[in-house]
């Protein structure tokens, strides 16, 4: 691969962790040339199973734009072609995209990926120290909002801004591989530890408690060091339920378990969506009942996943069409991810890619549609599709 290519494309995704105004007419730049670059160089067509998903996404994005519309949340139409473009557009063709551009070795694309890493940390550090009063305050935490240091508007919601932390917290786990290796390269693991502190610290300013999780997710491939057998599959199963048992058992409480299971018994009063549902559901405070709704004096108006905001928002069909679309994407993701962990080990790659892979999913499971990093969510689907391919190529996924 030439020097210059390797520093565009690096910078390239430098620039999408800062996340700067017009980011996401750069992206489209980005997907347009690397489709033209496929079909010029004659690329194999994705498999049948990679165009289902990428159709239920393309359908999942013309009818929810246009339920939005029905409903006159974007009236006029014209002034909201950015967010209708966004949504029917980029999943699919960022999936499809992703699955074509040209393959690289895999440290090189780790280096890729950790060029977007490094980004969205000196973006979410920014936005910290812009926000602190004073500005040496920096044992302050932020629960609301954060200051930005580009776009509009220059106040974001909390969670919009804490999910670029969390992809600096995988470096963490990206410690023991590299102590695994021989020889030890002491420089990378005291950057890994350097670079997974100030993630720590950006979860610790936003309060988060769904970056801890995050953190827990992407430890679990270090797992498979272990020498094979059944305490292998003994301490991964412990592991997986660990947190089962402390939310059964109380030790671990969040009030999201309970909005979404009285989302999921309301659901059928609103077909359509429309933000039309309102009713009670538990906190983790005893004797206190929160209330979800649109309606003033709501302590909650999004149930907190993608999928049921979407179907919030716009009911069965696009929630439907996007459920279809993430349960093969879900299910090929792991299926090919556990097979490159089955004949490659532990590698270090791996257990970058399992970890921006757990940012995503828990951006999913636990954070509102409306407060999802917007970008993060579009560059998901291009993330899912080349290492997809990556997998599929048997590759060695090494560090950078």
């Amino acid at each position: 691969m030439k020097k210059w290519t390797f520093v565009v494309c690096s910078g390239l995704a430098f620039l999408f962790g800062l996340g700067f105004p017009k980011s996401f007419s750069l992206l489209y730049l980005v997907l347009l040339f690397g489709g033209w670059q496929a079909v010029r160089r004659g690329a194999a067509p994705p498999s049948p199973l990679l165009r289902r998903i990428a159709m239920a996404l393309l359908l999942f994005g013309c009818s929810y734009a246009a339920i939005q519309v029905w409903h006159g949340v974007w009236a006029p139409w014209p002034s909201f072609l950015p967010e209708i473009l966004a949504v029917a557009v980029l999943p699919s063709a960022g999936l499809l995209v992703g699955w074509l551009l040209p393959y690289e070795r895999a440290d090189v694309q780790s280096c890729w990926l950790q060029a977007y890493v490094f980004g969205c940390l000196v973006y979410a550090l920014l936005s910290v120290g812009l926000s602190h009063q004073p500005w040496w305050n920096l044992a302050q935490t932020f629960p609301h909002v954060l200051r930005v240091p580009w776009g509009a508007p220059r106040w974001l919601s909390t969670r919009a801004v804490e999910q670029r932390g969390f992809l600096s917290l995988v470096q963490l786990a990206l410690v023991g591989p590299l102590l695994w290796q021989t020889p030890r390269r002491w420089g990378l693991v005291m950057a890994c530890l350097v670079l997974g502190g100030l993630g720590l610290y950006v979860t610790y300013s936003t309060q988060s408690r769904i970056g801890l999780a995050t953190l827990y997710l992407a430890l679990f491939p270090l797992l498979w060091h272990w020498r094979p057998g059944r305490w292998r599959r003994l301490a991964m199963a412990c592991y997986g339920l660990a947190p089962l048992l402390a939310l059964l058992t109380g030790r671990v409480c969040d009030e999201r378990f309970g909005l979404v299971a009285q989302f999921l018994a309301h659901m059928a009063r609103a077909p359509m969506g429309g933000r039309l549902l309102a009713f009670r559901y538990a906190s983790c405070l005893p004797h206190e009942q929160l209330v979800f709704g649109s309606q003033p004096g709501s302590t909650a108006f999004t149930p907190h996943n993608v999928i049921l905001d979407v179907f919030n928002d716009a009911g069965w069909l696009p929630s439907a069409l996007l459920f279809l679309a993430m349960v093969l994407l879900l299910k090929a993701w792991l299926q090919s991810f556990f097979q490159a962990l089955a004949v490659e080990g532990c590698s270090s790659g791996l257990v970058l890619r399992w970890g921006i892979f757990c940012v995503l999913l828990v951006q999913w499971l636990a954070q509102p549609f409306l407060y999802t990093d917007q970008l993060m969510f579009s560059l998901g689907f291009v993330f899912c599709g080349i290492t997809l391919a990556e997998f599929g190529r048997r590759s060695v996924p090494v560090s950078c």
